[in-house]
């Protein structure tokens, strides 16, 4: 639900048309103000309803069998490529309890948490920039945005969708407190204090926004915070290295690795997320987009295409407006959210430093990683619109509009005519059916009261789940029949799972030596 926005004295940006004139005036600007916001949160969930037909994809499956065959304490904790994610782990627990292995219900709440995501990025440029059409052209522009998709589209990176949202909720309280001039106590920012721990045990990019948060958000609401409620906000760091523990390399980085790699890895971050946020709808972000084509020479690898340094133009811009145009309170927002992005990005650049440095994998390719820009484009695309007003000042009420309806235009076209698809992975629900069709009819074959026993055919062509068998435990596993299936691998599954729901349907083969369950008989037994 979109948070009710309240027409706030408006400083270094924006006008203040609108602002007087009594209630029936701020009445009929709210109406306007929901309206635009309502047309930014439709564009978005028309573009990503699709999502709604996605099917489970590679760590997805590995996260179910986990889910199925772990102790769910076991679960929530687990590291995920050295990562603590247990909210992340908590919605697919919830979720597993909920509808079990459809995957539909799962995308409705990540199409849900956009949805508010979008309505949040609209409050807080409204708030700043007292501009619905800005709000609304800045809201829509990145809630389209087709990057948007490796987070959204696939479930096991859906934490950055979370990070966003709790990085979003805590940047829109505190904008709405400072530009309102309200105090800050300690239990508001015992909240923004929980909601960032909740980003940084979401996904990697949380972790960032968790160390850095406290320190931009005591500069954003410089004065306006009480000692007690900035000890609060320190302590957010402090906790997040604590629950590490001493295995703390994911704050760090794994191994060893170049500043240059980070700064370069870093760098590509930052101009991929803004080159494609500002190219929008229609574009969908490939590696080789952001390199020198061949035929310039040979040039490095991390080196970025022509599209991708005009990105950097409008960065300077935003330094611009920061350091000379903005004052207050806008030149601290500013400065918050170059903070928050650079630091959302720089735990990816950390922390797969290491890996494109180990196997000389090129930095590009890594930056260009779709799931990695969700919740860092979102903060871009606040700095962008209001650097926009900064620079635009008194004539924003002219421009934002027209530049809104150019927008919506070109949206059209480019949705009408676009190439770009969602990729739904029908191929794994394909073979997920086909598995789950031959154990049916085996259990149909089967004469009532005897044990099925059935084999345990690969899922995956990497170690993702144990075969057809994982499949049967995320999806048909009930008292109502015995199900067997036979495995060479069995026994290295009873040691990896003991005692597991998946242990307890797989046989081994009277090969290993082991002594098959009572009242199961395989083929080869009986010849």
């Amino acid at each position: 639900m979109l948070p009710a926005l309240q027409p706030v004295p408006p400083e270094g940006c924006g006008s203040e048309s609108g602002l007087m004139g009594g209630d029936g005036l701020h009445t009929r600007d709210g109406r306007a103000s929901a309206r635009y916001a309502a047309l930014a949160i439709g564009l978005s969930l028309v573009v990503y309803a699709p999502i709604l037909r996605n099917y489970f994809w590679q760590d997805d499956f590995l996260a179910l069998q986990y889910l199925t065959n772990w102790p769910l304490g076991r679960f929530l904790t687990m590291r995920w490529a050295g990562h603590l994610v247990i909210v992340r782990n908590a919605f697919y627990a919830a979720m597993y309890a909920l509808a079990g292995a459809n995957p539909m219900p799962y995308y409705v709440v990540l199409l849900a948490l956009h949805a508010i995501n979008v309505g949040l990025l609209f409050a807080i440029v409204h708030t700043v920039a007292r501009s619905a059409p800005l709000a609304c052209l800045a809201a829509a522009v990145w809630g389209t945005c087709p990057i948007n998709e490796g987070a959204l589209g696939w479930i096991a990176p859906s934490g950055n969708v979370m990070v966003a949202t709790t990085t979003l909720a805590v940047l829109y309280d505190a904008v709405r407190a400072v530009w309102q001039h309200s105090r800050i106590g300690c239990v508001r920012a015992a909240l923004w204090a929980a909601l960032l721990l909740a980003g940084a045990q979401s996904f990697g990019t949380g972790l960032g926004v968790a160390i850095a948060a406290p320190a931009a958000l005591l500069w954003l609401a410089c004065g306006r915070l009480t000692r007690a409620a900035g000890a609060v906000l320190l302590g957010v760091p402090i906790v997040t290295a604590w629950m590490y523990g001493r295995d703390y390399t994911e704050l760090t980085g794994r191994f060893v690795s170049s500043t240059l790699v980070k700064a370069t890895l870093l760098f590509d971050l930052l101009a991929i997320g803004m080159t494609t946020l500002l190219r929008g709808l229609a574009y969908e972000p490939e590696p080789f987009d952001f390199v020198f084509p061949p035929n310039l020479g040979p040039l490095p690898s991390s080196l970025p295409s022509m599209t991708v340094l005009a990105a950097l133009v409008v960065v300077l811009l935003w330094m611009t407006a920061t350091v000379w145009l903005a004052t207050g309170r806008t030149r601290r927002l500013l400065t918050a959210l170059a903070v928050l992005a650079l630091a959302n990005y720089g735990t990816i650049a950390v922390g797969r430093a290491y890996v494109v440095e180990l196997f000389h994998q090129s930095v590009v390719r890594w930056a260009a990683q779709q799931r990695y820009h969700y919740s860092a484009t979102a903060i871009l695309a606040i700095g962008l619109a209001v650097t926009a007003a900064t620079v635009c000042r008194k004539r924003l009420a002219v421009w934002a509009p027209a530049a809104l309806l150019v927008w919506l235009a070109v949206f059209a076209i480019l949705y009408a005519q676009t190439g770009w698809t969602i990729r739904h992975y029908d191929a794994e629900r394909q073979r997920a059916e086909r598995i789950l069709a031959r154990i049916d009819a085996a259990i149909r074959a089967t004469p009532a009261g005897e044990p099925v026993v059935t084999y345990n055919e690969p899922y995956w062509d990497g170690p993702h789940i144990a075969g057809a068998a994982s499949l049967y435990v995320m999806n048909r596993d009930t008292d109502a029949r015995e199900v067997y299936f036979v495995d060479r691998a069995a026994v290295a599954i009873y040691r990896d799972f003991p005692g597991s729901r998946l242990a307890r349907v797989l046989v081994p083969p009277p090969s290993t030596g082991v002594v098959c369950r009572e009242g199961v008989t395989l083929q080869s037994e009986r010849q």
